[in-house]
């Protein structure tokens, strides 16, 4: 039995306990690539109301790529039902809409990179496998009664698909969608809320959205209460409604890419919101609102990191927030609540790693905790809040031990020009991180995103492997304010590059890296911004990684699915401007004659985000000058490889290019910059 396994058994959480588990640097030895690009086991888990039942979301075993849900009796520990969706298709969600009836939402993979994008499909099962039946979307009712275990069937064009909005907990035989037009135009869709049964299909309408592309939010009531979305205009207007249901009143009109505010959830009262929030310093982190005299005030908040996610209590109730500085944090804005307390000790007794509750039963005895770090991809547990026990159920990927993982740790770097940047430097297990040699990996995005303090696939492939890995959270990086996030708009390749090549030479000058031995890789923004440091600095890095990444920003105005809508075109003249000649002075392809950095170009031939046409012009640019370069393409990939084989054989070619050029055998001579 492993050590996290042994110390599942029958945890009592003392405040005094300690995870000790993953404590010390060990000498681990180099796993196979199998490991780390094998599908994980599990990926989300929800407990049935009475917690008779445990819905699991898996991989199923022996069928490739064949993806779905199962349940499970709890006492028997046997599958009782399951759904199977197509090859290229997901499980969303999830959700618990009575004791026996479980609602499921799928997705189609569009590569690891992006989020899979939701068929609109919702699907409804008995625990026992009986009255499976799709709900809602193209299919809805029309395929009778399916067996336990039988596939999906691909959805056909229909005119409407929708999402989970609220199960309803008064009510046994109906949920809430949110239901979305099929033939909206490039502004996007004015959904409305449905009102579904679960076991015949029947919908009716509930309420229509007063602003475009918006998210709802209910009430513990099941009332919808507020709705918030950007139009074409590029605002983001936020409405309230009272719980009579009388008509939308607008609350806030915030510029879409600025600062504004996102309901979370209802507390107790049915009164107040919380809020998350980014108006100004004041302002900022997750704030109370009260929806009858508009008064807010500041509940929870960090000096440096924007809320990451939140603590739910039973019955979708929000209880605190979690900020991310460095490593993970938790702030309770509902502290003397029971389940607040109990999760403040969780974390304590998990020696400070991420945990979040997935579902709770109506009793509120027993929920599913989801405790993950840098160096752990997730385990489940049962915790009982009566007893303060917590027993393993499963993990995410079982086969990864986090003891031979490598510590993703939290480094603060300043810039040229004063700015402070946050970001994670990982090291090999073991080994004094002296003069190893290192690969800097910009995050994609950019704006919005940034790298966090959780498993990243990446740093502990090449951690194992011998590197160093930085991530540093450029400006412009979504997570520590909108200050932030707006310094980058119009900086690609300007002052977004500079905080990456300080970053870089901060290492070096700590004595962490070689600067002999240095290469830059990153994915759709990274892979461009590892195109524009081979650019801006040819002496600094020996080699340069693009994975699906960004050559030419003008052909981004003309080419991919950003630019299709009005707001993802606002969007683009947010980022970049109007002006092209600048857009090219910023693009690598046009720059070739800089790059003395040999490249790796990965692309996927199926890839809508960022087209292969832009690793083919810069392939070109990069013939024309006589430039060294090395090329993997998958045609059947889209933004970012999801088949093990590909995933495998991509890493594979990863470290042989890495190793050529700054592993153990490759030349340490470099020019000084």
């Amino acid at each position: 039995m492993t050590k996290k396994r042994a110390f599942a058994q029958g945890l009592v959480l003392a405040l005094t306990l300690g995870w000790t588990a993953l404590a010390g640097a060990v000498a681990v030895p180099e796993l196979p690539l199998e490991q780390f690009v094998k599908k994980v086991q599990f990926r989300q888990m929800k407990l049935s109301p009475t917690g008779e039942h445990l819905a699991a979301s898996v991989q199923f075993p022996g069928q490739e790529d064949i993806e779905g849900v199962v349940i499970i009796n709890r006492k028997t520990r046997e599958i009782t039902g399951n759904l199977r969706f197509l090859k290229d298709e997901t499980v969303a969600d999830f959700y618990w809409a009575n004791a026996e009836r479980l609602i499921v939402t799928n997705a189609h993979k569009k590569g690891y990179l992006d989020r899979p994008e939701l068929t609109g499909e919702i699907y409804a099962v008995n625990a026992d496998g009986s009255k499976a039946l799709p709900i809602y979307g193209p299919n809805a009712g029309r395929m009778g009664e399916m067996q336990t275990g039988s596939k999906i069937k691909k959805a056909t064009k229909a005119m409407a698909h929708g999402y989970m909005l609220d199960t309803l907990k008064n009510d046994d035989k109906h949920i809430l969608l949110v239901s979305l037009p099929y033939a909206a135009d490039q502004d996007g869709a004015i959904p409305k809320v449905v009102k579904v049964d679960i076991y015949t299909a029947k919908a009716s309408d509930v309420v229509r959205a007063p602003v475009r592309n918006a998210r709802f939010l209910t009430d513990h009531e099941g009332r919808v209460r507020l709705a918030g979305g950007v139009g074409a205009d590029a605002r983001y207007k936020l409405y309230q409604r009272d719980a009579e249901g009388e008509d939308w009143q607008e609350l806030g009109d915030y510029d879409a890419f600025g600062g504004r505010m996102y309901p979370i959830g209802f507390a107790a009262d049915d009164k107040t919101v919380y809020m998350s929030a980014s108006l100004d310093k004041e302002l900022s982190g997750i704030l109370s609102f009260d929806t009858e005299t508009k008064a807010m005030k500041p509940v929870a908040g960090d000096p440096v990191s924007e809320t990451m996610g939140y603590v739910w209590g039973p019955d979708r109730l929000p209880l605190g927030a979690e900020f991310m500085p460095g490593r993970s944090t938790f702030q309770y804005f509902e502290p003397q609540h029971p389940v607040a307390k109990y999760h403040k000790g969780l974390v304590k007794a998990f020696g400070g790693q991420r945990v979040h509750f997935t579902s709770f039963t109506d009793d509120g005895k027993e929920a599913i905790a989801f405790v993950s770090s840098d160096r752990n991809p997730g385990d489940f547990y049962i915790v009982n809040l009566e007893t303060k026990k917590a027993d393993y159920v499963a993990s995410v990927a079982q086969w990864l031990e986090p003891e031979q993982m490598a510590e993703k740790r939290p480094i603060e770097v300043r810039a040229r020009d004063g700015l402070s940047l946050h970001g994670y430097l990982t090291t090999p297990p073991g080994r004094e991180a002296k003069n190893l040699p290192m690969v800097v990996l910009p995050h994609g995005g950019p704006h919005g995103v940034r790298d966090e303090w959780d498993f990243d696939t990446d740093a502990q492939v090449l951690a194992n492997r011998g590197y160093a890995v930085l991530q540093i959270n450029f400006r412009g990086s979504g997570g520590y304010g909108e200050e932030f996030t707006s310094a980058g708009y119009r900086q690609w390749g300007r002052k977004m590059q500079d905080d990456v090549t300080d970053a870089t030479l901060w290492a070096v000058a700590q004595g962490i890296a070689d600067k002999a031995r240095l290469c830059i890789y990153g994915a759709s923004y990274g892979g461009y911004a590892a195109l524009m440091g081979a650019v801006r600095e040819p002496e600094l890095y020996r080699c340069a990684v693009s994975y699906v990444g960004v050559s030419d920003l003008p052909l981004m105005f003309r080419q991919g699915d950003i630019q299709r809508n009005n707001i993802g075109l606002a969007a683009m003249k947010r980022f970049h401007g109007e002006d092209e000649a600048d857009q090219r002075a910023r693009s690598p392809v046009y720059h070739a004659d800089k790059i003395k950095a040999p490249v790796l170009f990965v692309h996927g031939g199926d890839d809508e985000r960022v087209p292969i046409v832009h690793a083919e012009r810069m392939r070109a640019a990069l013939e024309e000058k006589g430039k060294p370069y090395e090329w993997l393409v998958k045609e059947s990939e889209a933004h970012g490889f999801y088949g093990e084989a590909n995933r495998k054989e991509f890493y594979t070619r990863l470290l042989a290019f890495l190793g050529k050029h700054i592993g153990p055998g490759a030349a340490t001579a470099v020019a000084a910059k």
